[in-house]
């Protein structure tokens, strides 16, 4: 059995990304290609990841929710520290480019889904309109 780059998915490609980002960790003093890989890998596997923290992911915290303030924070933290390059941490930076990657996906998918909702209402709406209003 021969498993190419098309049918392994994202979620293998991510594996791939990550053990290659750990690889370099281990033999690099945390360089900058190691945050970018473990951004993309967690970016990659995002999906198996949040299936796994489950309802952690919809907590809030004075109604803030705690992805949303995890996604700020880290967002700040990886410009600073990989983006402008000051104070790159061996250990904090490849963990905050891993918590970025999950929260990004996690925020960017309750975008789509709440943009995907109110585009269907939209639709429900201009349906109901054009069926009162004589449409066919």
């Amino acid at each position: 059995m021969t498993a190419t780059l098309g049918t392994i998915g994202a979620e293998g490609v991510g594996l791939i990304i990550a053990l290659i980002a750990f690889i370099q960790w281990r033999k690099s003093n945390g360089a900058k290609s190691v945050c970018w890989m473990a951004l993309v890998a967690s970016m990659l596997l995002s999906g198996p990841i949040l299936g796994w923290l489950g309802l952690l992911t919809q907590v809030t915290v004075f109604g803030v929710g705690l992805v949303t303030a995890g996604l700020i924070v880290s967002g700040l933290l990886f410009y600073h520290e990989v983006i402008k390059g000051r104070g790159l941490d061996y250990i904090r930076s490849p963990l905050v480019s891993v918590v970025l990657g999950l929260c990004l996906m996690s925020v960017g998918g309750a975008i789509t889904g709440a943009a995907q909702h109110a585009t269907n209402g939209i639709i429900q709406v201009v349906h109901k309109s054009s069926t009162i209003g004589g449409g066919r």
